[in-house]
């Protein structure tokens, strides 16, 4: 992978932090692997293929972005299928075909001007040239001087300046929000709380919240925990650590909480999660077989342990409730506004190390891009494949019909212009790379 044992404690990556071999929670370090393993076998396809040159980079592949269409849900079976081949260099055109000896010839079979290589198909052959007028979003976004595998296979590269503040991760030290500046927000949304709601408990709510949930590169997280408006115990703070997701900020509010408080409580989250494994661990004496999130896990088995039994209760309340929710009976009017506060709390710890908006737009721009250049691709290769099927041609049989006989291709339509070869004229991509 291109990494280095400097020293026993850590590895050194190109163009990346260093590598704790300790610390931290067992998935990310797990995720660290995977992405080194991804930017070593990209590399080695960059130095094996043509088309795939452009991939031997030390921040790899933008994989939300070139992966954005074909992961949609109204994405047809069938094309994302042509996609994956699009995206692996496997586009079966006669050129790739003559190479493998299926067929006698490279040239094009729908304008006979050229060989059908990829480059030709997508950007040259005047056969498809209407369909690319009628996508004047990519012709727009398409820049010459991109690599052969965003041209040929539209995998988009990470942006470096993307990659490099996704690499510095969160801070290993949660940063706590000014208190005083949401103490008016609090109190709008929970100033009628009775702090005490149960006999001899102290009640607490909890929350985690994070923003950008879509792109993991750029989530951060923060924790929220609330015992009545302007209590000192009250916590707004960052998420700290590598990996920031919001069942994290929500286990780790619950370790802030019995932090704060010592004497017995009641910790009500809107987390499944969180109260499912907090109540299995009070009745079983154990940790459920889970991996994620393990070392807040045992942590919050050590701040248990260390309690008498019983003296910790663990309740879940629902999140976000609305005004008819409390008048159904789904949760009380107490518990909606606790339950806001820690929210309020938690969406403020994480906005304090948020990504700069020239990140959110960067990552925003690489989506916007592969996404439009791959519906063009898209409605290529189905125009083909459909203009292939009426020429009576398949892949591989080279025309025959059922007797064996070579079925001879069709004169090009009265309208369609001549094919002209390698001219500039039919390059469809913009010579400049602005």
């Amino acid at each position: 992978m291109g990494w280095v044992w400097s020293d026993p404690w850590h590895f050194q990556r190109p163009s990346k932090r260093p590598l704790a071999l300790l610390g931290g929670p067992g998935t990310w370090w797990l995720h660290e692997i995977r992405d080194g393993l991804r930017i070593s076998q990209w590399r080695a396809a960059a130095a094996r293929r043509k088309d795939m040159q452009g991939l031997d980079t030390d921040y790899g592949v933008d994989r939300l972005a070139s992966m954005a269409l074909m992961r949609q849900r109204k994405t047809a079976p069938r094309d994302k299928a042509r996609l994956q081949s699009l995206l692996s260099g496997s586009l079966r055109l006669q050129d790739r075909l003559h190479v493998a000896k299926i067929v006698d010839s490279p040239v094009c079979q729908f304008c006979h001007g050229a060989n059908e290589t990829v480059s030709h198909f997508l950007y040259e052959c005047p056969a498809w040239q209407s369909i690319r007028q009628e996508y004047p979003t990519p012709a727009a976004h398409l820049r010459a001087d991109w690599p052969p595998c965003t041209l040929e296979c539209g995998i988009m590269l990470e942006p470096p300046e993307l990659a490099q503040w996704a690499d510095q991760g969160a801070s290993d030290v949660a940063i706590y929000a000014d208190a005083q500046e949401l103490e008016q927000k609090i109190e709008e949304v929970a100033g009628d709380i009775v702090p005490v709601a149960a006999p001899q408990r102290t009640i607490v709510w909890t929350d985690g919240a994070s923003t950008n949930n879509a792109d993991c590169r750029l989530r951060r997280a923060g924790c929220g925990v609330f015992f009545a408006c302007r209590d000192e115990r009250n916590v707004s703070c960052s998420l700290p650590g590598r990996q920031q997701t919001n069942q994290r900020a929500e286990l780790n509010a619950v370790v802030l909480a019995l932090q704060a408080h010592a004497g017995p409580m009641q910790v009500r989250s809107d987390s499944e999660y969180v109260v499912d494994g907090a109540n299995h661990l009070i009745q079983h004496k154990r940790l459920r077989a889970v991996e994620e999130n393990k070392d807040l896990w045992q942590t919050l088995a050590s701040e248990l342990d260390q309690r008498p039994p019983d003296h910790v209760q663990f309740q879940w309340v629902k999140g976000h409730a609305k005004a008819i929710d409390v008048a159904r009976g789904r949760t009380t009017a107490v518990d909606k506004c606790g339950n806001d506060a820690a929210d309020l709390l938690a969406t403020a710890g994480a906005r304090l190390h948020a990504a700069p908006q020239d990140l959110i737009d960067a990552a925003k721009q690489n989506h916007e891009q592969a996404t439009a250049i791959h519906a063009l691709f898209l409605r290529l290769m189905t125009e083909r494949e459909m203009r292939e099927s009426a020429m009576g041609l398949h892949a591989g049989d080279e025309g025959d019909d059922e007797e064996g006989r070579l079925l001879q291709l069709p004169e090009l339509p009265p309208e369609m212009p001549e094919p002209v070869a390698n001219e500039s004229a039919a390059l469809w991509i913009p010579s400049d790379p602005g």
